[in-house]
C-alpha cells in the first residue's frame, strides 16, 4: 500500500464538466502525488454528502508533516490509498484532478462569465442557454495546460477557498517534483 500525502480535504462543489450541474463532492488533496482525488462523501460517511462522519471531521483535522511546504494552518494528515476501491462501505470515487507544472489555480468573481474549457458537449449548450455565470465569491478554477480542461470549484467560506488554492499551488510548485 502506498503512502498518500493528503494536506487538505473537505466538501467543494464542482461544476460538472458536462452536465453543467453543480455537485457536492468530498476532495482530498495529496501532495505527495500531485492530484487531487473526489469522492461522493468522505471515508466512514454513509449519510450523503450533506453530512460529515465524525471520522472524516478528525481526519480533516489530523496534523502530520506535509510533503510540500504548506502553509502552518493548513491540515495536514496522512493515510492509505486503499479508500479510492468505492464498494459500500468505502467512499465511491468519482474522478481525479493531474496536477502538474503549468497548472494554474485563480479565483473566480460572483458574476463572471464561466470560463472556457469548464464545460463540454451539452453541458456547455445548456449553460450558454442560460447564461451561466460564477454563482458566488467563493468559487475558484483550477486549469490543467495538457488538456485545456478548467474544474471550478465553490468552497462554503472564502477561508476555504484560500486554503484550498494556496494547498493546490503548493503541490504544484512542490520542489520534490520540479
Amino acid at each position: 500500500i502506498e503512502e498518500q500525502t493528503v494536506i487538505v480535504e473537505g466538501w467543494l462543489t464542482k461544476l460538472g464538466f458536462k452536465s453543467a450541474k453543480w455537485q457536492r463532492r468530498w476532495f482530498s488533496l495529496d501532495c505527495s502525488a500531485r492530484k487531487i482525488s473526489y469522492f461522493r462523501m468522505p471515508k466512514g460517511c454513509n449519510a450523503g454528502p450533506g453530512v460529515a462522519s465524525a471520522s472524516a471531521s478528525a481526519s480533516a483535522s489530523a496534523s502530520a508533516p506535509a510533503a510540500a511546504a504548506a502553509p502552518p494552518d493548513l491540515a495536514t494528515t496522512t493515510s492509505s490509498s486503499s479508500s479510492s476501491s468505492g464498494g459500500k462501505k468505502g467512499p465511491k470515487k468519482k474522478g481525479s484532478i493531474g496536477l502538474c507544472r503549468g497548472t494554474a489555480c485563480v479565483a473566480l468573481r460572483h458574476g463572471d462569465p464561466l470560463p472556457l474549457g469548464s464545460l463540454h458537449g451539452a453541458g456547455a449548450a445548456r449553460a450558454a442557454a442560460a447564461s451561466a455565470t460564477v454563482p458566488s465569491d467563493t468559487c475558484f478554477a483550477v486549469r490543467l495546460p495538457h488538456d485545456q480542461r478548467t474544474y471550478c470549484l465553490r468552497a462554503e467560506s472564502a477561508q476555504e477557498m484560500r486554503r484550498w488554492m494556496i494547498s493546490i499551488e503548493c503541490a504544484v510548485n512542490s520542489s520534490e517534483h520540479l
